[in-house]
């Protein structure tokens, strides 16, 4: 008992210095006390993080020592995972100093922070944070046009996607004072409105000061120089994922993943046209898509009603939400990175917060409208929200026994432990629901592709990283093999140059969760009963599957 209570202890004060160095992580996961904070960048501060880490490293590897109980063990090796991930981007790979990665993660924060304010404690908290961002942004511009971080240089289409999203960004800043007004609404309010609106001018103002460090010092240096390398991926691969299997090896299972994909999807093309190639039929699906963002966005409303219907009607789950999720257009500040949809979660510690589906927008731009076709964005609708991201994030929001805090927490925007959980399960969440018979031929061919769409991130992400693909031979590839229109698939492979080893994370974290699965059949004599698997799977959080004894 009294080892019990030494480990809730250094996990707990663990989490709290944790938060403050690295205060952005605490409002997605709904924790108080830290949202009008940012990150310290200074040299200082750096050397104090690294400090830190070093420290809750050695303690945490001699208390996992005496411990016996199986989520302390996870909880501890969870914060194994984060302080050697830090202390490589720190001490051994010093990036983290100098990614503008951080740009978009500050950027995506306050929007959320923004979207979620409703008292004016809330807007002042908004307003302490913006009135810390400037100081934020100059020291990492600094950091970034200086030469005593030895990261990899910069990479040219990053830093062209970089620079328009910055300017986007400033052009958000500088209104938020005038939406705080509108939501506000009251004369009464007219001094913290006016606090709101100074501080967002003065953050627009360094991030515009930080374009032109983009653009004026270090777009002419830059080069295509997005891969990090197979030593550096594998090292990723191993310490925040947890596989050790050879990065060549991987990539074969999931060329052999693709050729049953093939066939399966073969099969579904011969009964809707017998006639025609799998390829052609594709394309002659694809090319059913909305025309319009007012089209787009009915479709997905349609869809999100549709999913939460059908997943309410077959009790695969004990506690299932009963709300209607908010489909939102993702703003331009997000960049090309976002190329079809993506999810802001409802905070699992604060139950006031909900979750936000956006979908890019067209914006009038036809090839964008094409990434989503009617038959697709079923399946996206089933990753996103049910019974995918939204339901997954609503179910921990609202359970009595929340798992630990600490599973939740990546450390570093570029440590992608919680997605291989995350994105493995939404994954998962699609297959779900064509084994129940949810989709339509057409859809469900599409779902096949999705799959297909997974795998084939494997063979791309470790090509390109370790330096045996382009990225022109990465998006032929892509468009070969999962069947992503021309356009789409470089935006695809424009965002794995940026966030190494994420976009394997769905294809394994699925294998994970239905190897999990086979086993928790085996344990009960094949007597599944899927609510109960997944009542248990969500209970331990998002970390890894493979950790997991259900």
């Amino acid at each position: 008992m009294m080892m019990q209570r030494k480990t809730e202890s250094f996990i707990n004060a663990f989490l709290d210095a944790h938060l403050r160095l690295r205060p952005l992580e605490s409002f997605w996961v709904g924790l108080a006390g830290y949202d009008h904070l940012v990150e310290d960048l200074s040299p200082s501060s750096l050397r104090r993080q690294a400090s830190f880490y070093r420290e809750s490293l050695r303690s945490s590897q001699e208390i996992a020592r005496g411990i016996a109980a199986q989520a302390q063990r996870i909880d501890l090796r969870k914060i194994e995972s984060m302080c050697r991930f830090n202390l490589h981007l720190l001490v051994t790979r010093p990036e983290h100093a100098s990614d503008l990665e951080h740009v978009f993660q500050l950027d995506e924060t306050l929007l959320f922070q923004e979207i979620c304010a409703r008292t004016r404690a809330d807007w002042r908290t908004l307003a302490e944070r913006l009135e810390r961002l400037p100081a934020f942004v100059d020291q990492l511009g600094v950091n970034a046009a200086s030469r005593d971080f030895a990261r990899l240089p910069y990479d040219r289409s990053a830093l062209y996607d970089l620079a328009r999203c910055l300017r986007a960004i400033s052009l958000r800043l500088e209104g938020v004072g005038a939406r705080a007004l509108a939501k506000l609404g009251t004369r009464s309010e007219k001094k913290l409105t006016v606090r709101l609106g100074a501080a967002g001018a003065a953050a627009a103002e360094s991030v515009e000061r930080l374009r032109l460090i983009v653009e004026k010092v270090l777009l002419p240096a830059a080069g295509e120089r997005y891969a990090i390398g197979a030593e550096e991926y594998r090292w990723r691969v191993q310490t925040a994922l947890g596989i050790a299997a050879p990065l060549e090896k991987l990539a074969a299972v999931a060329r052999e993943s693709l050729e049953r994909i093939h066939a399966e999807m073969r099969v579904v093309a011969r009964k809707l046209d017998r006639g025609a190639s799998l390829e052609r039929l594709m394309r002659k699906l694809e090319a059913d898509y909305p025309r319009d963002d007012k089209e787009l966005f009915k479709l997905y409303r349609r869809l999100t009603d549709r999913c939460r219907r059908f997943v309410l009607r077959l009790g695969l789950f004990k506690k299932l939400p009963r709300y209607r999720l908010q489909v939102l257009p993702a703003p331009a500040s997000m960049g090309d990175a976002i190329t079809t949809a993506c999810y802001f979660p409802a905070s699992p510690f604060n139950a006031a917060r909900r979750g936000y589906f956006f979908v890019a927008p067209g914006r009038g731009d036809a090839g964008r409208l094409r990434a989503h076709g009617r038959y697709h964005a079923a399946s996206t609708a089933a990753h996103e929200a049910f019974p995918g991201h939204d339901m997954q994030f609503f179910l921990w929001q609202n359970s009595r026994r929340k798992p630990p805090a600490v599973r939740f927490f990546q450390g570093d925007p570029r440590n992608y432990s919680t997605s291989l959980n995350i994105e493995g399960y939404a994954h998962y969440a699609e297959e779900l629901m064509r084994r129940h018979g949810f989709f339509s031929p057409e859809e469900e061919l599409f779902q096949w592709a999705a799959q297909a769409w997974r795998a084939a991130r494997v063979v791309v992400d470790i090509g390109l990283h370790s330096g045996a693909m382009s990225r022109a031979e990465a998006a032929r590839y892509f468009v070969k093999y999962a069947f992503a229109p021309p356009p789409v698939a470089k935006g695809e492979i424009f965002r794995y140059g940026k966030w190494p080893t994420q976009a394997i994370t769905y294809f394994f974290g699925k294998r994970q969760i239905e190897a999990l699965k086979s086993a928790f059949l085996r344990a009960r004599d094949g007597a599944l009963d899927e609510a109960e698997f997944h009542e248990r799977l969500l209970g331990m959080g998002p970390v890894p599957p493979q950790w997991m004894k259900l």
